[in-house]
Order: structure tokens, then sequence, then C-alpha cells
């Protein structure tokens, strides 16, 4: 096992076993450090507004790592396609396989790696108009 907590997430991605641990936001923030520094590919996003609801779909393609933006509010997500480890600092480590529904808690950043191709999807109430809008509140 590998001394750096980067090393431990990637050793533990390729062996399947995962420490029961909470993640700290730290440890997150420093592997988002380190994969900025990386190339970077465009996932497909798509974003649906109706009755008050505001939908974000995201598809990300197999061996692909996403960290998402810190979490304001309490909200829905769904996995329709898709196996992935998630490193979080609200639910600690866990392996998600479509279809799953969870609920995003207020403060959780994510770490993710997509095992396979996957396609991952949140839902959020809100009266805003656009992305940036609800971006800003999210």
């Amino acid at each position: 096992m590998r001394e750096n907590k980067i090393g431990l997430f990637l050793d533990c991605i390729n062996s399947g076993s995962f420490p029961i641990d909470v993640i700290p936001f730290d440890f997150i923030k420093q592997c988002e450090d380190v994969i900025k520094l990386l190339p970077q590919t465009e996932g497909g996003l798509k974003h649906i507004f109706v009755g008050g609801i505001y939908a974000r779909e995201a598809s990300v393609s197999s061996g692909s790592v996403v960290v998402s933006k810190m979490h304001r509010t309490e909200h829905i997500f769904t996995i329709s396609k898709g196996i992935v480890s998630i490193f979080s600092t609200t639910d600690g480590l866990q392996l998600l396989q479509a279809p799953y529904t969870g609920v995003t808690k207020p403060g959780a950043k994510r770490l993710i790696y997509a095992h396979t191709d996957l396609v991952w999807t949140t839902y959020h109430r809100t009266d805003k108009k656009t992305v940036d809008e609800v971006e800003a509140d999210i």
C-alpha cells in the first residue's frame, strides 16, 4: 500500500478493497489539485429545467476520475448506468452500481472513479432559470 493518500485511492480502486474511514475534505481537495494538472476530457452534460426542478445529467467515460463541487443543499441523485467508486466527505467510501438512487447531503464533496461508462443525474428544487444561477445556489 502506498504512503500518500492519492496512492491509497489508486490502490483501493485497483484492488477493489476499501478501508472504512470518513474521507476528509483535505484529501479530496489534494486529489482535485493533482487531477487538474492532468489532461482533461469533456464529459457530456445535459441540463433540464421543468416545473421548478433543475436536473443535470452527466455522462462520464469508463476510467475517468471526477471531483464534484462542494454541495450546499440536500438533493436526490440517480445513477442510471454504470459502476462507480466514491470517496465522499459525508458518506465515506462507497461502491455503487446502477440502478441506484441516493441523497446528497450538504457539505458533500466527492471523488468519483467510473469503473464503467456512467450516467449520473442530480435533481434540484429551484426557481432559477439558468445553469449559472442554479450553480450559485447549490
